[in-house]
């Protein structure tokens, strides 16, 4: 069962253990995430005790430095407190929003801001979705350090890139792709997600916590937090994999989620990719295992010189084979692999084209191929080229004719590209 699977396991198992019964989280976002993922907090005051709606007041702004927030007090005015409705668990009856929340606001392109996280600061041991937990696991309920974790993660200036904003909207605006089947579109949509900031266990449980009338009826058992992927997470998350290795396959309980191997792919390099390698050969962990590794060998974000040296159709010929490659400028790939001798092979060897990624990466060059169309067929299945090992060579020179390997082979520049090949999918 892969990490994704057991998480998602472990949140059915949450959610089925609440019927009439305390509600148990079991995952909460740190205050650290809340405020990283966020483009500006604000502090505010509710009263709702002298009108029919809660008057929200705008008490404080906080910012990273140099950042112009114009529209914070709109945007407090418009935010509606939770409200009491009639029996609703796990409200305390006639408990009030009062008191002073911080509100963590994301700008999104061409939408209004939007209030993906809060914390309540009038009463922090409160419900799971309003309290305040550190990246170390700890539940806050001073105000001051509640305030102090905020003002610290802001004032570094770090923030999402525009590459995490995009993956996390996924998770926390519970949006996603079109699936049309593609084992490209399959890489994509299971890792970006965990771009930016990703999940850590935890071990917060707090029993019968009512202690007056404004607090809420719920018990805290929180077992994971979602934590920011930053350099304080590196060691830790390659220390728990390493250590899982090497405990002859021993694995954690069921009921604890792990470090998720998704989460590698913030920390890119060769002692990462080595450490995926592992896990690859893990029977149940092959599925995550092979994509994190699959999306840092194929999408790097830039295109740089190097790559573009490499754009063209190159021929490989071997002794029963033939590939031509055209390594195009988006780093996409077409493959046609011919038998040798052509057209009169062995009956068990075919003709068939491809498409599908390559990258220079750490000085090697890597194919990836998971749309395949044969020679007697008119359109492209969603299914794995078995494509020339590249990636097991170095490269020590490419000509404006040939790319030399440490091994010799040698890719030749071909005459002309493949012909266009119709496709029906990627």
């Amino acid at each position: 069962m892969s990490t994704t699977t057991r998480l998602l396991a472990a949140a059915t198992l949450f959610i089925c253990s609440v019927a009439n019964a305390d509600l148990y989280t079991g995952h909460i976002a740190s205050l650290e995430w809340k405020t990283h993922s966020s483009d500006v907090v604000l502090l505010v005051s509710v009263d709702s005790r002298s009108s029919d709606r809660p008057t929200v007041k705008l008490v404080s702004v906080f910012s990273r430095p140099g950042d112009l927030v114009t529209d914070a007090e709109s945007i407090a005015e418009s935010w509606k407190p939770p409200a009491q409705k009639e029996n609703e668990w796990p409200y305390r009856k006639g408990w009030r929003p009062d008191g002073e929340w911080l509100l963590f606001v994301r700008k999104w392109e061409a939408s209004e801001p939007a209030i993906d996280h809060v914390a309540y600061l009038e009463n922090p041991l409160q419900a799971s979705w309003m309290s305040s937990v550190n990246a170390r696991g700890q539940l806050l309920v001073d105000k001051q350090a509640i305030l102090d974790v905020v003002k610290s993660r802001l004032s570094n200036g770090d923030r999402l890139t525009t590459r995490q904003r995009m993956a996390r909207r996924l998770v926390d605006k519970d949006a996603q792709p079109a699936d049309n089947n593609s084992e490209f579109d399959t890489i994509l949509k299971t890792v970006e997600p965990w771009f930016g900031g990703f999940q850590v266990p935890a071990d917060i449980s707090i029993w019968d916590m009512p202690i007056d009338d404004r607090t809420f009826d719920e018990d805290l058992w929180i077992q994971s937090i979602t934590v920011p992927a930053d350099e304080s997470y590196r060691d830790p998350l390659m220390a728990y994999w390493t250590n899982y290795l090497e405990e002859s396959g021993t694995s954690p309980s069921h009921l604890k989620p792990d470090y998720p191997i998704f989460a590698l792919v913030n920390y890119p390099g060769q002692q990462t990719e080595q450490l995926l390698v592992r896990l690859n050969t893990v029977d149940h962990l092959k599925f995550d295992a092979k994509l994190a590794l699959e999306y840092l060998r194929f999408y790097e974000p830039n295109f740089d010189e190097q790559d573009q040296k490499l754009v063209g159709s190159w021929v490989l010929t071997m002794k029963t084979e033939r590939f031509q490659l055209d390594l195009l400028n988006d780093h996409q790939l077409i493959v046609h692999r011919q038998p040798v001798p052509f057209p009169h092979p062995s009956k068990d060897e075919r003709e068939w084209f491809a498409k599908g990624r390559w990258n220079l990466h750490h000085g090697r060059l890597y194919l990836m191929a998971k749309s395949l169309r044969l020679s007697t067929m008119k359109q492209f299945i969603h299914q794995e080229a078995r494509l020339p090992a590249l990636d097991q060579m170095a490269i020590e020179e490419v000509g404006s004719d040939e790319i030399t390997f440490d091994t010799g082979r040698l890719l030749k520049r071909a005459t002309k590209p493949i012909e266009t090949v119709e496709s029906s999918g990627n």
